[in-house]
Protein backbone atom coordinates (compact mmCIF):
# COMPACT_ATOMS: atom_id res chain seq x y z
CA UNK A 1 0.00 0.00 0.00
CA UNK A 2 1.35 3.58 -0.90
CA UNK A 3 0.60 5.86 2.32
CA UNK A 4 1.45 9.39 1.22
CA UNK A 5 0.86 10.62 4.41
CA UNK A 6 3.86 9.00 5.31
CA UNK A 7 7.47 10.83 4.32
CA UNK A 8 9.53 9.09 2.11
CA UNK A 9 6.76 8.36 0.03
CA UNK A 10 5.92 10.79 -3.52
CA UNK A 11 4.92 13.95 -2.26
CA UNK A 12 0.79 14.36 -2.83
CA UNK A 13 -0.99 17.97 -3.61
CA UNK A 14 -1.54 19.86 -0.44
CA UNK A 15 -5.48 18.95 -0.61
CA UNK A 16 -5.89 17.95 2.84
CA UNK A 17 -5.00 20.37 5.74
CA UNK A 18 -5.94 22.98 8.56
CA UNK A 19 -9.43 24.59 7.88
CA UNK A 20 -10.95 21.31 6.00
CA UNK A 21 -14.60 20.49 6.70
CA UNK A 22 -14.28 16.97 8.30
CA UNK A 23 -15.64 15.09 5.11
CA UNK A 24 -12.85 16.68 3.28
CA UNK A 25 -11.14 15.08 6.40
CA UNK A 26 -12.41 11.75 6.42
CA UNK A 27 -12.64 11.43 2.64
CA UNK A 28 -8.34 12.17 2.81
CA UNK A 29 -7.89 9.90 5.91
CA UNK A 30 -9.54 6.94 4.00
CA UNK A 31 -7.57 7.36 0.96
CA UNK A 32 -4.66 7.16 3.23
CA UNK A 33 -5.52 3.97 4.69
CA UNK A 34 -6.02 5.47 8.05
CA UNK A 35 -9.15 4.33 10.08
CA UNK A 36 -10.59 6.10 12.71
CA UNK A 37 -10.60 4.85 15.79
CA UNK A 38 -12.07 7.36 18.57
CA UNK A 39 -14.11 10.40 18.21
CA UNK A 40 -14.58 12.44 21.52
CA UNK A 41 -17.50 15.17 21.36
CA UNK A 42 -16.00 17.85 23.72
CA UNK A 43 -17.65 21.44 24.28
CA UNK A 44 -16.98 23.23 21.36
CA UNK A 45 -14.88 21.00 19.60
CA UNK A 46 -14.93 17.15 18.19
CA UNK A 47 -11.10 15.53 17.91
CA UNK A 48 -11.22 12.59 15.34
CA UNK A 49 -8.45 10.21 16.18
CA UNK A 50 -7.24 7.78 13.40
CA UNK A 51 -5.03 4.97 12.71
CA UNK A 52 -2.57 3.31 10.59
CA UNK A 53 -0.09 0.37 11.03
CA UNK A 54 2.48 -1.25 8.92
CA UNK A 55 4.13 -4.53 9.47
CA UNK A 56 8.29 -4.65 9.46
CA UNK A 57 10.41 -6.23 7.35
CA UNK A 58 12.60 -7.36 9.65
CA UNK A 59 10.92 -10.33 11.57
CA UNK A 60 10.77 -9.84 15.01
CA UNK A 61 10.43 -5.86 14.88
CA UNK A 62 7.08 -4.62 16.02
CA UNK A 63 4.99 -3.12 13.41
CA UNK A 64 5.52 0.71 12.65
CA UNK A 65 2.55 2.69 13.64
CA UNK A 66 1.09 6.70 12.93
CA UNK A 67 -1.81 7.96 15.30
CA UNK A 68 -2.91 11.13 13.92
CA UNK A 69 -5.37 13.40 15.92
CA UNK A 70 -7.69 16.27 13.55
CA UNK A 71 -9.77 18.57 15.73
CA UNK A 72 -12.58 20.11 14.31
CA UNK A 73 -14.26 23.19 15.50
CA UNK A 74 -18.13 23.62 16.08
CA UNK A 75 -18.43 24.41 12.64
CA UNK A 76 -17.07 20.91 11.58
CA UNK A 77 -13.80 22.45 9.97
CA UNK A 78 -10.40 21.48 11.01
CA UNK A 79 -7.90 24.09 13.29
CA UNK A 80 -5.37 21.54 14.82
CA UNK A 81 -3.71 18.03 14.01
CA UNK A 82 -1.62 15.85 16.22
CA UNK A 83 0.29 12.69 15.46
CA UNK A 84 2.82 10.34 17.34
CA UNK A 85 4.63 7.03 15.60
CA UNK A 86 7.06 5.60 14.10
CA UNK A 87 5.97 6.43 11.01
CA UNK A 88 5.96 9.68 10.32
CA UNK A 89 3.52 12.10 8.81
CA UNK A 90 3.45 14.52 5.29
CA UNK A 91 3.24 17.82 6.71
CA UNK A 92 1.98 19.20 3.75
CA UNK A 93 -1.14 16.72 3.51
CA UNK A 94 -1.05 17.85 7.17
CA UNK A 95 -0.84 21.20 7.27
CA UNK A 96 -2.48 21.56 3.65
CA UNK A 97 -1.32 25.18 2.23
CA UNK A 98 0.03 26.49 5.86
CA UNK A 99 3.09 23.37 5.15
CA UNK A 100 3.98 26.36 3.10
CA UNK A 101 4.46 29.01 6.11
CA UNK A 102 7.25 26.52 7.34
CA UNK A 103 10.60 28.30 6.10
CA UNK A 104 12.08 25.43 3.67
CA UNK A 105 14.94 24.85 6.28
CA UNK A 106 12.79 23.10 8.84
CA UNK A 107 11.06 21.06 6.52
CA UNK A 108 13.52 18.27 6.73
CA UNK A 109 11.75 14.37 7.16
CA UNK A 110 14.00 13.32 9.62
CA UNK A 111 13.98 16.39 12.52
CA UNK A 112 14.68 16.45 15.73
CA UNK A 113 13.08 19.31 17.16
CA UNK A 114 11.21 21.88 14.97
CA UNK A 115 9.36 24.68 16.94
CA UNK A 116 7.71 27.64 14.39
CA UNK A 117 5.13 30.33 14.86
CA UNK A 118 3.95 33.11 12.71
CA UNK A 119 1.08 35.25 12.60
CA UNK A 120 -1.27 32.18 12.08
CA UNK A 121 0.57 28.68 12.54
CA UNK A 122 2.08 27.38 15.30
CA UNK A 123 4.05 23.64 14.93
CA UNK A 124 5.82 21.83 17.49
CA UNK A 125 7.66 18.21 16.24
CA UNK A 126 10.30 16.24 18.59
CA UNK A 127 11.76 13.03 17.80
CA UNK A 128 14.14 10.79 16.39
CA UNK A 129 14.35 9.09 12.67
CA UNK A 130 12.53 5.81 14.51
CA UNK A 131 9.95 8.22 16.40
CA UNK A 132 8.18 11.49 16.22
CA UNK A 133 5.61 13.27 17.50
CA UNK A 134 3.67 16.64 17.14
CA UNK A 135 1.44 19.27 16.85
CA UNK A 136 0.14 22.30 14.68
CA UNK A 137 -2.72 24.26 14.96
CA UNK A 138 -3.91 27.45 13.06
CA UNK A 139 -4.32 29.74 15.10
CA UNK A 140 -7.05 32.01 13.13
CA UNK A 141 -9.18 29.07 13.75
CA UNK A 142 -9.00 28.34 17.64
CA UNK A 143 -12.55 27.82 18.75
CA UNK A 144 -12.86 30.34 21.84
CA UNK A 145 -11.83 29.28 25.28
CA UNK A 146 -9.63 26.39 23.13
CA UNK A 147 -6.53 25.52 24.93
CA UNK A 148 -3.70 25.00 22.27
CA UNK A 149 -2.05 22.44 25.16
CA UNK A 150 -5.58 20.14 24.51
CA UNK A 151 -3.62 19.65 21.04
CA UNK A 152 -2.12 16.19 21.24
CA UNK A 153 -2.99 12.51 21.43
CA UNK A 154 -4.13 11.74 25.00
CA UNK A 155 -7.32 11.97 25.77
Amino acid sequence: MNLALVTGAPPAPAEAGLGDLRTEVMAKAQSLGLSLIRTDQREGYTALTFTHSETGTIPGRPPRTLIVREFLDSGGRSFAVAWKGSLHPDLSLLLGELSGHIPPVNRSPVRHRLFFQDGRLVISVVGTSLFQSGAAWDKTRLPPGFSPARIRIAP
